[in-house]
C-alpha cells in the first residue's frame, strides 16, 4: 500500500507535546519507506547550519507489521539507515524499536513506543506521535498537501511506487517515490559527520511532464541522487541501475 503521512505533534512522554518539523513518512507499496523531519524554524546556530531533527529509512526487510485489530497494528523497525546512528550520537537508542499504531474516527494515526537510549536494560523513554495521513497521488504542493480522513484514510494509494537504493564503496542510500512526493537519503560511507549527510525531498507539480520541484535538497553530494528521475528514463524495472542505483521496486 502507497502511503505518505504528515506528523502532527510528537510527545516524549512525560513531557508536553510539541512539534518542530514538517515530518513525512513516505512508504512504497511493497513496503519500503523514509521518514524525514527537517526543523520548521532553526533557532540556534547549529540548528541553522544542520536543520534536521532525525532522519531514517530501509528496506521493507527492516520492518515487521503485525495486525492486532480493525483499528490496530504493530510495527517492528530496525532502521538501515539511522541519522543518529550515522553521526554517532551518544544515547542513540540501536536496535529493534516495537511501536503500536491506533486509527482514530478522524482517520489520523496515534503511535506509541518505547526508545532504549541508554541500553536496552537501562530506563526506557516512551514517546508518542501523531500522523495525518496524505494523498500521494493528489498532492501536488507541500505547502497544501491533500488530506485524507475517516474511511478515506485506510484505502491506500495504488498510484506511482519506486524505490532505488545504492550500498557500493563510497555510498549507501534509499529513494522513495509514493505517488507524486520523494523522498531520500544518502551517506558518505567512513564519514559520520554533517558533511556525509543527504537528504532531498520533492514532488510532481506536473503529471505531463513528471519533473519534480525540490523543496530539500540538502548536502554535499546531493547531486549523487537520481534528481531527474522520470524525466530522463522513459521507462524504469526492477533490476535497473539508474546512476549506479539499483531499482528494487517499480510500480507507473
Amino acid at each position: 500500500m502507497v502511503a505518505v503521512f504528515k506528523r502532527e505533534l510528537i510527545q516524549v512522554i512525560p513531557n508536553p507535546p510539541n512539534e518542530r518539523t514538517f515530518t513525512l513518512s513516505t512508504v512504497t507499496d511493497k513496503g519500503h519507506y523514509i521518514s524525514l523531519r527537517p526543523l520548521v524554524k532553526p533557532t540556534t546556530e547549529e540548528e541553522k547550519k544542520f536543520p534536521f531533527e532525525w532522519g531514517f529509512g530501509g528496506r521493507n526487510t527492516s520492518v515487521e507489521i503485525i495486525n492486532v485489530n480493525s483499528n490496530s497494528f504493530k510495527q517492528n523497525f530496525v532502521f538501515e539507515l539511522d541519522l543518529n546512528e550515522y553521526l554517532q550520537i551518544p544515547n542513540t537508542h540501536s536496535g529493534l524499536i516495537n511501536t503500536l499504531w491506533t486509527t482514530w474516527d478522524s482517520g489520523c494515526l496515534e503511535e506509541t513506543g518505547e526508545l532504549f537510549p541508554f541500553g536496552k536494560n537501562k530506563e526506557s523513554v516512551a514517546f508518542r506521535e501523531l500522523w495525518q495521513p496524505i494523498d500521494p497521488s493528489k498532492s501536488v504542493d507541500f505547502d497544501h498537501l491533500t488530506l485524507k480522513d475517516g474511511d478515506d484514510a485506510h484505502n491506500g494509494s495504488k498510484e506511482t511506487s519506486v524505490a532505488l537504493h545504492i550500498d557500493n564503496d563510497t555510498f549507501v542510500g534509499l529513494v522513495v517515490v509514493a505517488g507524486n512526493i520523494l523522498q531520500g537519503i544518502l551517506f558518505k560511507k567512513n564519514d559520520n559527520t554533517i558533511k556525509g549527510t543527504n537528504f532531498i525531498r520533492g514532488i510532481i507539480a506536473s503529471e505531463e511532464k513528471k519533473e519534480f520541484t525540490y523543496s530539500i535538497k540538502y548536502g554535499e553530494d546531493v547531486t549523487s541522487f537520481p534528481l531527474d528521475l522520470f524525466t530522463k528514463h522513459d521507462s524504469i524495472k526492477v533490476g535497473d541501475v539508474i546512476s549506479q542505483w539499483k531499482v528494487i521496486e517499480s510500480n507507473l
